[in-house]
């Protein structure tokens, strides 16, 4: 973990940290700072379909079924033809 914040410090590894330390965290199941750090890539890249997915897993796993499902939702109004974003 360590290691992946020191890359933060570079930006050409800023987001590739970033995935990793979210990972990190979800698999040691820090689901606030997961979604702390989910958030920071989302601000940074909004467009990123990949990461509002994964903010809805993770909102799902923390019991924010509301949360997760307005967001599985608008991707896939947003995303008509991709079953990965159905119910």
């Amino acid at each position: 973990k360590q290691s992946f914040e020191k890359l933060l410090r570079y930006p050409d590894y800023n987001q590739t940290a970033n995935e990793y330390l979210y990972s990190v965290e979800v698999a040691q199941k820090n689901y606030n700072e997961a979604l702390n750090i989910i958030n920071r890539m989302i601000a940074k890249n909004p467009r990123n379909d990949d990461y509002q997915f994964k903010k809805a897993g993770l909102l799902e796993e923390m019991g924010r079924y509301d949360n997760a499902m307005d967001i599985t939702a608008s991707l896939a109004q947003k995303n008509p033809n991709n079953a990965r974003y159905k119910d």
